[in-house]
Protein backbone atom coordinates (compact mmCIF):
# COMPACT_ATOMS: atom_id res chain seq x y z
CA UNK A 1 0.00 0.00 0.00
CA UNK A 2 1.18 3.49 -0.48
CA UNK A 3 -0.51 5.74 2.25
CA UNK A 4 0.21 9.61 2.85
CA UNK A 5 2.30 9.42 6.31
CA UNK A 6 0.32 12.53 7.39
CA UNK A 7 -2.99 10.61 7.25
CA UNK A 8 -1.24 7.32 9.46
CA UNK A 9 1.52 8.85 11.15
CA UNK A 10 4.81 7.42 11.14
CA UNK A 11 4.72 4.92 14.66
CA UNK A 12 4.29 1.68 12.08
CA UNK A 13 4.91 -0.52 14.26
CA UNK A 14 1.87 0.54 16.64
CA UNK A 15 -0.70 -0.08 13.51
CA UNK A 16 -3.55 -2.26 14.00
CA UNK A 17 -5.54 -3.77 11.34
CA UNK A 18 -9.13 -5.36 10.70
CA UNK A 19 -8.40 -7.67 7.70
CA UNK A 20 -11.68 -9.33 6.01
CA UNK A 21 -12.50 -10.79 2.40
CA UNK A 22 -15.99 -11.69 0.45
CA UNK A 23 -17.79 -13.32 -2.12
CA UNK A 24 -18.24 -11.28 -5.54
CA UNK A 25 -21.37 -11.22 -6.98
CA UNK A 26 -21.65 -8.94 -10.47
CA UNK A 27 -25.51 -8.28 -9.42
CA UNK A 28 -24.97 -8.13 -5.97
CA UNK A 29 -25.06 -4.04 -3.62
CA UNK A 30 -21.47 -3.18 -4.76
CA UNK A 31 -20.35 -6.26 -5.88
CA UNK A 32 -20.62 -8.41 -2.73
CA UNK A 33 -22.48 -11.71 -2.53
CA UNK A 34 -25.25 -11.99 0.13
CA UNK A 35 -25.16 -14.10 3.38
CA UNK A 36 -28.84 -14.97 3.92
CA UNK A 37 -30.51 -17.18 6.42
CA UNK A 38 -30.11 -20.06 4.50
CA UNK A 39 -28.57 -20.58 0.85
CA UNK A 40 -31.11 -22.37 -0.67
CA UNK A 41 -32.65 -18.80 -2.51
CA UNK A 42 -31.51 -17.23 -5.96
CA UNK A 43 -30.53 -20.98 -6.44
CA UNK A 44 -27.93 -21.34 -4.05
CA UNK A 45 -25.37 -18.58 -4.95
CA UNK A 46 -25.40 -17.05 -1.67
CA UNK A 47 -23.80 -17.55 1.84
CA UNK A 48 -26.15 -18.74 4.69
CA UNK A 49 -26.33 -18.30 8.81
CA UNK A 50 -27.25 -14.59 8.69
CA UNK A 51 -30.06 -12.28 9.22
CA UNK A 52 -29.62 -9.21 6.55
CA UNK A 53 -29.52 -6.66 7.04
CA UNK A 54 -28.18 -7.15 11.01
CA UNK A 55 -25.82 -9.40 9.68
CA UNK A 56 -22.52 -8.81 7.49
CA UNK A 57 -21.97 -10.37 4.24
CA UNK A 58 -18.48 -10.63 5.13
CA UNK A 59 -17.03 -14.47 4.80
CA UNK A 60 -13.61 -15.01 6.41
CA UNK A 61 -12.61 -12.48 9.10
CA UNK A 62 -9.00 -12.60 11.05
CA UNK A 63 -10.17 -13.02 14.20
CA UNK A 64 -7.42 -11.89 17.40
CA UNK A 65 -8.03 -15.38 18.33
CA UNK A 66 -6.60 -16.41 15.35
CA UNK A 67 -2.94 -14.81 15.44
CA UNK A 68 -2.91 -15.33 19.29
CA UNK A 69 -4.25 -11.77 20.40
CA UNK A 70 -7.09 -12.42 22.55
CA UNK A 71 -10.12 -15.13 22.82
CA UNK A 72 -12.67 -13.21 20.02
CA UNK A 73 -12.90 -16.24 16.86
CA UNK A 74 -14.24 -15.40 13.67
CA UNK A 75 -17.42 -17.69 13.94
CA UNK A 76 -18.47 -15.60 17.55
CA UNK A 77 -16.57 -12.32 15.81
CA UNK A 78 -19.54 -12.64 12.75
CA UNK A 79 -22.48 -14.33 14.83
CA UNK A 80 -22.50 -11.21 17.33
CA UNK A 81 -25.10 -9.74 15.40
CA UNK A 82 -28.72 -9.14 17.02
CA UNK A 83 -32.02 -9.23 14.59
CA UNK A 84 -34.11 -8.63 17.66
CA UNK A 85 -32.06 -5.44 19.07
CA UNK A 86 -31.28 -4.44 15.75
CA UNK A 87 -27.25 -4.65 16.51
CA UNK A 88 -24.77 -4.82 13.59
CA UNK A 89 -21.85 -8.08 14.19
CA UNK A 90 -18.69 -6.01 15.92
CA UNK A 91 -15.11 -7.39 14.35
CA UNK A 92 -13.03 -5.24 17.07
CA UNK A 93 -10.26 -5.25 18.21
CA UNK A 94 -8.23 -4.96 15.73
CA UNK A 95 -4.98 -6.93 15.38
CA UNK A 96 -1.66 -5.98 14.64
CA UNK A 97 0.95 -7.65 12.51
CA UNK A 98 4.89 -8.19 12.50
CA UNK A 99 6.60 -6.31 9.63
CA UNK A 100 8.47 -8.41 6.71
CA UNK A 101 10.84 -5.86 6.17
CA UNK A 102 12.39 -2.51 7.65
CA UNK A 103 9.91 0.19 6.57
CA UNK A 104 11.07 2.67 3.60
CA UNK A 105 10.38 6.06 3.10
CA UNK A 106 10.44 8.04 -0.46
CA UNK A 107 9.22 10.54 -1.90
CA UNK A 108 7.00 11.35 -4.66
CA UNK A 109 6.48 14.49 -7.27
CA UNK A 110 3.51 15.70 -7.71
CA UNK A 111 3.67 17.88 -11.31
CA UNK A 112 3.51 21.44 -11.34
CA UNK A 113 0.02 23.17 -11.06
CA UNK A 114 1.29 25.42 -13.77
CA UNK A 115 -0.09 24.19 -17.24
CA UNK A 116 1.36 24.90 -20.31
CA UNK A 117 -0.63 23.93 -22.75
CA UNK A 118 -2.32 23.72 -26.71
CA UNK A 119 0.47 24.68 -28.46
CA UNK A 120 0.13 26.01 -32.55
CA UNK A 121 2.83 27.04 -34.94
CA UNK A 122 3.37 29.23 -37.97
CA UNK A 123 5.78 29.88 -39.89
CA UNK A 124 6.26 33.35 -41.62
CA UNK A 125 9.64 35.56 -43.33
CA UNK A 126 11.61 32.95 -41.66
CA UNK A 127 10.44 32.86 -38.40
CA UNK A 128 8.40 30.31 -36.25
CA UNK A 129 6.09 31.81 -34.08
CA UNK A 130 4.32 29.16 -30.78
CA UNK A 131 1.24 30.27 -29.56
CA UNK A 132 0.01 28.67 -26.45
CA UNK A 133 -1.97 29.37 -23.26
CA UNK A 134 -0.36 29.21 -19.95
CA UNK A 135 -1.65 29.66 -16.55
CA UNK A 136 1.67 30.94 -15.17
CA UNK A 137 -0.19 34.27 -13.63
CA UNK A 138 -3.21 32.09 -12.37
CA UNK A 139 -4.95 32.72 -15.54
CA UNK A 140 -4.67 31.33 -18.49
CA UNK A 141 -2.98 34.06 -20.79
CA UNK A 142 -2.03 33.38 -24.48
CA UNK A 143 2.19 33.50 -24.87
CA UNK A 144 4.21 33.61 -27.88
CA UNK A 145 7.50 32.38 -28.49
CA UNK A 146 9.89 32.98 -31.69
CA UNK A 147 12.55 30.80 -33.14
CA UNK A 148 14.69 30.79 -36.45
CA UNK A 149 15.01 27.40 -36.48
CA UNK A 150 12.01 25.50 -34.47
CA UNK A 151 14.56 24.45 -31.88
CA UNK A 152 16.19 27.70 -29.81
CA UNK A 153 13.05 29.63 -28.95
CA UNK A 154 12.70 33.18 -27.02
CA UNK A 155 11.47 33.75 -23.82
CA UNK A 156 8.02 34.12 -23.82
CA UNK A 157 5.36 36.88 -23.93
CA UNK A 158 2.30 37.41 -22.59
CA UNK A 159 -0.34 39.35 -25.29
CA UNK A 160 -2.20 41.73 -23.63
CA UNK A 161 -6.10 41.03 -22.94
CA UNK A 162 -5.84 37.50 -24.67
CA UNK A 163 -6.91 34.51 -22.22
CA UNK A 164 -8.91 31.62 -22.75
CA UNK A 165 -9.40 27.63 -21.97
CA UNK A 166 -7.85 26.78 -25.76
CA UNK A 167 -6.23 27.51 -28.71
CA UNK A 168 -7.49 25.33 -31.57
CA UNK A 169 -6.54 26.76 -34.55
CA UNK A 170 -4.26 29.12 -36.17
CA UNK A 171 -4.65 30.01 -39.87
CA UNK A 172 -3.07 32.05 -42.29
CA UNK A 173 -5.47 34.11 -44.68
CA UNK A 174 -4.36 36.68 -46.87
CA UNK A 175 -1.77 38.83 -45.51
CA UNK A 176 -3.21 38.09 -41.74
CA UNK A 177 -3.04 35.69 -39.27
CA UNK A 178 -5.66 34.58 -37.20
CA UNK A 179 -5.89 32.53 -33.68
CA UNK A 180 -9.31 31.16 -32.87
CA UNK A 181 -9.31 31.22 -28.58
CA UNK A 182 -11.91 29.57 -26.83
CA UNK A 183 -13.51 30.11 -23.49
CA UNK A 184 -16.75 28.56 -21.77
CA UNK A 185 -18.41 32.25 -22.31
CA UNK A 186 -17.52 31.65 -26.16
CA UNK A 187 -15.29 31.82 -29.05
CA UNK A 188 -12.68 34.75 -29.55
CA UNK A 189 -10.70 35.13 -33.26
CA UNK A 190 -7.22 37.24 -33.02
CA UNK A 191 -6.60 38.94 -36.43
CA UNK A 192 -2.81 39.84 -36.41
CA UNK A 193 -2.07 41.76 -39.62
CA UNK A 194 1.79 41.86 -39.05
CA UNK A 195 3.67 39.50 -37.02
CA UNK A 196 7.10 39.92 -36.52
CA UNK A 197 8.93 39.23 -32.75
CA UNK A 198 8.98 42.87 -32.01
CA UNK A 199 5.21 43.62 -32.56
CA UNK A 200 3.00 40.60 -31.12
CA UNK A 201 0.96 43.21 -29.25
CA UNK A 202 -1.20 44.61 -32.54
CA UNK A 203 -4.08 42.48 -33.28
CA UNK A 204 -8.40 43.00 -33.45
CA UNK A 205 -10.61 40.37 -31.63
CA UNK A 206 -13.60 39.00 -33.23
CA UNK A 207 -15.90 37.26 -30.98
CA UNK A 208 -18.38 34.99 -32.13
CA UNK A 209 -21.73 33.73 -29.92
CA UNK A 210 -21.27 30.54 -29.75
CA UNK A 211 -19.55 28.35 -26.81
CA UNK A 212 -19.00 24.54 -27.53
CA UNK A 213 -16.81 21.94 -25.80
CA UNK A 214 -14.07 22.75 -28.75
CA UNK A 215 -13.81 24.19 -32.18
CA UNK A 216 -11.19 24.28 -35.18
CA UNK A 217 -11.00 26.69 -37.76
CA UNK A 218 -10.59 26.52 -41.64
CA UNK A 219 -10.31 29.73 -43.87
CA UNK A 220 -10.72 29.61 -47.73
CA UNK A 221 -10.30 32.82 -49.57
CA UNK A 222 -12.73 35.32 -47.64
CA UNK A 223 -15.25 32.52 -46.08
CA UNK A 224 -14.03 31.24 -42.43
CA UNK A 225 -15.43 28.18 -41.17
CA UNK A 226 -15.69 27.05 -37.40
CA UNK A 227 -16.22 23.09 -36.70
CA UNK A 228 -17.71 22.67 -33.21
CA UNK A 229 -17.47 20.02 -30.91
CA UNK A 230 -20.30 19.23 -28.34
CA UNK A 231 -21.01 16.49 -26.07
CA UNK A 232 -24.02 14.06 -26.91
CA UNK A 233 -23.89 11.44 -23.79
CA UNK A 234 -21.96 8.66 -25.62
CA UNK A 235 -19.15 11.07 -27.38
CA UNK A 236 -19.42 13.91 -29.86
CA UNK A 237 -21.46 15.41 -32.32
CA UNK A 238 -20.21 18.14 -34.78
CA UNK A 239 -21.99 21.17 -36.45
CA UNK A 240 -20.30 23.83 -39.11
CA UNK A 241 -20.67 27.53 -39.03
CA UNK A 242 -19.37 29.60 -41.75
CA UNK A 243 -19.17 33.44 -42.52
CA UNK A 244 -17.76 36.29 -44.42
CA UNK A 245 -14.29 37.40 -43.43
CA UNK A 246 -15.20 40.81 -44.86
CA UNK A 247 -17.91 41.01 -42.05
CA UNK A 248 -15.28 41.36 -39.60
CA UNK A 249 -14.68 44.68 -40.48
CA UNK A 250 -11.42 47.00 -39.38
CA UNK A 251 -11.88 47.19 -35.84
CA UNK A 252 -12.93 44.37 -32.88
CA UNK A 253 -16.35 43.47 -33.25
CA UNK A 254 -18.93 40.90 -32.61
CA UNK A 255 -19.62 38.10 -35.28
CA UNK A 256 -23.25 37.57 -34.62
CA UNK A 257 -26.36 34.82 -36.02
CA UNK A 258 -27.08 37.04 -38.78
CA UNK A 259 -23.71 37.09 -40.42
CA UNK A 260 -24.01 33.46 -40.72
CA UNK A 261 -24.01 31.40 -44.45
CA UNK A 262 -24.09 27.88 -42.64
CA UNK A 263 -24.95 26.90 -39.53
CA UNK A 264 -25.98 23.37 -39.67
CA UNK A 265 -25.43 19.94 -37.71
CA UNK A 266 -23.23 17.28 -39.62
CA UNK A 267 -24.17 13.24 -39.89
CA UNK A 268 -20.78 12.65 -38.19
CA UNK A 269 -20.09 11.85 -34.42
CA UNK A 270 -17.01 10.25 -32.36
CA UNK A 271 -15.20 10.11 -29.01
CA UNK A 272 -12.31 13.12 -29.86
CA UNK A 273 -12.78 16.35 -30.67
CA UNK A 274 -13.20 17.43 -34.65
CA UNK A 275 -10.49 19.30 -36.18
CA UNK A 276 -11.14 20.41 -40.03
CA UNK A 277 -9.07 22.06 -42.95
CA UNK A 278 -9.90 22.36 -46.72
CA UNK A 279 -8.24 22.03 -50.17
CA UNK A 280 -10.13 23.19 -53.49
CA UNK A 281 -13.20 24.28 -52.44
CA UNK A 282 -13.71 21.01 -50.02
CA UNK A 283 -13.65 20.39 -46.18
CA UNK A 284 -11.77 17.70 -44.27
CA UNK A 285 -12.99 17.19 -41.01
CA UNK A 286 -11.21 14.40 -38.49
CA UNK A 287 -11.45 12.92 -35.31
CA UNK A 288 -11.36 9.62 -33.81
CA UNK A 289 -13.75 6.53 -32.43
CA UNK A 290 -13.27 3.78 -30.06
CA UNK A 291 -14.39 0.46 -31.78
CA UNK A 292 -14.09 -2.00 -28.60
CA UNK A 293 -10.29 -2.57 -28.54
CA UNK A 294 -8.76 0.71 -29.62
CA UNK A 295 -9.44 4.19 -31.70
CA UNK A 296 -9.75 4.51 -35.32
CA UNK A 297 -9.24 7.47 -36.93
CA UNK A 298 -12.03 8.96 -39.13
CA UNK A 299 -11.86 11.69 -42.11
CA UNK A 300 -15.02 12.85 -43.59
CA UNK A 301 -14.69 14.54 -46.98
CA UNK A 302 -17.43 17.00 -47.98
CA UNK A 303 -18.45 20.27 -49.73
CA UNK A 304 -18.25 24.04 -48.09
CA UNK A 305 -21.98 23.27 -48.04
CA UNK A 306 -21.01 20.67 -45.17
CA UNK A 307 -23.04 17.50 -47.50
CA UNK A 308 -20.95 14.54 -47.43
CA UNK A 309 -18.84 13.10 -50.44
CA UNK A 310 -16.52 10.58 -48.70
CA UNK A 311 -15.66 8.76 -45.44
CA UNK A 312 -12.43 7.07 -44.92
CA UNK A 313 -10.60 5.16 -41.69
CA UNK A 314 -7.21 4.56 -40.83
CA UNK A 315 -7.22 2.06 -37.82
CA UNK A 316 -4.28 2.81 -35.27
CA UNK A 317 -4.37 -0.26 -33.10
CA UNK A 318 -3.68 2.41 -29.94
CA UNK A 319 -5.28 4.27 -27.55
CA UNK A 320 -5.16 8.01 -28.76
CA UNK A 321 -4.84 10.84 -26.58
CA UNK A 322 -4.88 13.48 -29.35
CA UNK A 323 -5.09 14.05 -32.63
CA UNK A 324 -5.09 17.30 -35.97
CA UNK A 325 -5.38 17.43 -39.53
CA UNK A 326 -3.91 19.76 -42.12
CA UNK A 327 -4.32 19.51 -45.79
CA UNK A 328 -1.65 20.66 -48.55
CA UNK A 329 -2.02 22.34 -51.67
CA UNK A 330 -2.35 19.05 -53.72
CA UNK A 331 -5.38 17.67 -51.59
CA UNK A 332 -2.88 15.61 -49.66
CA UNK A 333 -4.22 15.44 -45.65
CA UNK A 334 -1.73 15.03 -43.09
CA UNK A 335 -3.11 13.63 -39.84
CA UNK A 336 -1.01 13.57 -36.63
CA UNK A 337 -1.95 11.70 -33.57
CA UNK A 338 -0.45 11.04 -30.39
CA UNK A 339 -0.90 7.79 -28.52
CA UNK A 340 -1.16 6.68 -24.57
CA UNK A 341 -0.69 3.78 -22.97
CA UNK A 342 1.23 1.90 -19.66
CA UNK A 343 4.19 1.06 -22.11
CA UNK A 344 4.61 4.54 -22.99
CA UNK A 345 3.41 7.49 -25.17
CA UNK A 346 4.43 8.47 -28.99
CA UNK A 347 3.51 10.98 -31.65
CA UNK A 348 2.95 9.56 -35.36
CA UNK A 349 1.50 11.54 -38.65
CA UNK A 350 -0.41 9.49 -42.05
CA UNK A 351 -1.62 11.15 -45.02
CA UNK A 352 -4.18 10.08 -47.51
CA UNK A 353 -4.68 11.76 -50.87
CA UNK A 354 -8.43 11.70 -51.34
CA UNK A 355 -8.45 13.07 -54.72
CA UNK A 356 -6.38 10.04 -56.15
CA UNK A 357 -7.68 7.44 -58.19
CA UNK A 358 -7.61 4.97 -54.74
CA UNK A 359 -7.16 7.47 -51.60
CA UNK A 360 -5.99 5.21 -48.97
CA UNK A 361 -3.50 6.18 -46.20
CA UNK A 362 -0.10 5.90 -45.83
CA UNK A 363 1.50 3.78 -43.19
CA UNK A 364 2.04 5.65 -39.87
CA UNK A 365 5.74 7.43 -39.61
CA UNK A 366 6.55 7.83 -35.85
CA UNK A 367 7.90 11.40 -34.93
CA UNK A 368 8.96 10.94 -31.51
CA UNK A 369 8.25 8.66 -28.25
CA UNK A 370 8.25 9.67 -24.77
CA UNK A 371 7.59 7.60 -20.77
CA UNK A 372 5.47 11.17 -20.12
CA UNK A 373 2.26 12.20 -21.04
CA UNK A 374 2.05 13.31 -25.11
CA UNK A 375 -1.17 15.20 -26.27
CA UNK A 376 -2.56 18.33 -28.34
CA UNK A 377 -0.67 17.82 -31.36
CA UNK A 378 -0.61 20.57 -33.81
CA UNK A 379 0.23 20.14 -37.08
CA UNK A 380 0.84 22.78 -40.17
CA UNK A 381 2.32 22.50 -43.59
CA UNK A 382 5.25 24.48 -44.89
CA UNK A 383 5.16 23.96 -48.25
CA UNK A 384 7.91 24.08 -51.35
CA UNK A 385 6.71 22.80 -54.22
CA UNK A 386 5.52 18.73 -53.92
CA UNK A 387 7.64 19.14 -50.73
CA UNK A 388 6.31 19.17 -47.19
CA UNK A 389 7.55 20.08 -44.25
CA UNK A 390 5.68 19.59 -40.93
CA UNK A 391 5.98 21.82 -37.81
CA UNK A 392 4.74 19.99 -35.33
CA UNK A 393 3.67 20.79 -31.52
CA UNK A 394 2.73 19.23 -28.50
CA UNK A 395 1.86 19.10 -24.98
CA UNK A 396 4.12 16.91 -22.45
CA UNK A 397 5.62 16.13 -19.53
CA UNK A 398 8.89 17.08 -18.79
CA UNK A 399 11.18 17.26 -15.35
CA UNK A 400 7.70 17.50 -13.37
CA UNK A 401 6.60 20.59 -15.29
CA UNK A 402 3.71 21.08 -17.99
CA UNK A 403 5.39 22.09 -21.16
CA UNK A 404 4.61 22.22 -24.85
CA UNK A 405 7.13 21.25 -27.78
CA UNK A 406 7.77 22.82 -31.01
CA UNK A 407 10.08 20.82 -33.95
CA UNK A 408 10.11 21.26 -37.41
CA UNK A 409 9.82 17.74 -40.14
CA UNK A 410 10.90 18.30 -43.38
CA UNK A 411 10.81 15.52 -46.37
CA UNK A 412 9.22 12.98 -43.38
CA UNK A 413 12.87 12.12 -42.85
CA UNK A 414 14.78 14.60 -40.65
CA UNK A 415 13.39 15.59 -37.82
CA UNK A 416 14.32 18.21 -34.62
CA UNK A 417 13.05 19.80 -31.69
CA UNK A 418 13.06 20.86 -27.96
CA UNK A 419 10.57 22.27 -25.44
CA UNK A 420 9.53 25.65 -25.58
CA UNK A 421 10.95 27.77 -22.86
CA UNK A 422 7.97 28.73 -19.82
CA UNK A 423 7.01 31.32 -17.97
CA UNK A 424 8.07 31.23 -14.48
CA UNK A 425 7.90 27.68 -13.33
CA UNK A 426 6.07 27.25 -9.98
CA UNK A 427 8.54 24.63 -8.11
CA UNK A 428 7.31 21.05 -8.06
CA UNK A 429 6.15 19.88 -4.64
CA UNK A 430 7.37 16.68 -3.03
CA UNK A 431 4.91 14.83 -0.13
CA UNK A 432 6.89 12.20 1.93
CA UNK A 433 4.82 8.62 1.08
CA UNK A 434 5.84 5.56 3.31
CA UNK A 435 5.40 1.97 1.31
CA UNK A 436 4.46 -0.73 4.41
CA UNK A 437 4.68 -4.61 3.87
CA UNK A 438 2.80 -6.05 6.27
CA UNK A 439 2.96 -9.61 7.05
CA UNK A 440 2.86 -12.67 5.20
CA UNK A 441 -0.76 -13.46 6.48
CA UNK A 442 -2.22 -10.58 5.03
CA UNK A 443 -0.50 -11.64 1.34
CA UNK A 444 -2.33 -15.01 1.35
CA UNK A 445 -5.37 -12.79 2.52
CA UNK A 446 -5.12 -10.74 -0.31
CA UNK A 447 -4.33 -13.65 -2.65
CA UNK A 448 -7.96 -14.80 -1.37
CA UNK A 449 -9.39 -11.81 -2.17
CA UNK A 450 -8.35 -11.78 -5.97
CA UNK A 451 -10.10 -15.28 -6.21
CA UNK A 452 -13.14 -14.53 -4.56
CA UNK A 453 -13.67 -10.97 -5.50
CA UNK A 454 -12.62 -10.60 -8.58
CA UNK A 455 -12.89 -6.94 -10.21
CA UNK A 456 -12.44 -6.30 -13.64
CA UNK A 457 -11.05 -2.32 -14.70
CA UNK A 458 -11.17 -0.80 -17.90
CA UNK A 459 -7.11 6.81 -21.29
Amino acid sequence: MIVPLSYIGSNFESYKYIIVAGSYDGYGVNGWRVVDQTNTTNGGWQGGGGNPPWSSNIYTYIAPATVGEGSLTQQQALSSFSATDHKYATLVPPISLPLLRNVTTTSHTQISPVENAYPQIYYSNGMYYMFYLSNATGTAELYVSTSSNAVNWSEPVALPGADGSYISSLYWGGSNVYVLLGSSSGLEILNFSTLSPSDLSNYLTYHLQIAPQYATMYISGSTAYILSSYTNGSGYSYSLLAFNMSDMGGSSSTITGSDYLINRALNLSGNSYGYISGWNSHLYVAFYSYNGSYDNIGLAYMSTGGNLLGEYTYRTYENLTGIDLSVNSYGNAWIIYSTGSSAGYGLYVTNITVASAMPRFSNATSITTSPNTMDQPFLYIVQNGRNDSLLIAWHGVAENQNVVWGGLRSSISWYQSSPVTTPPKVPAKSFPYTTVVIAVVVVAVVAGIAVAYAVRIRR
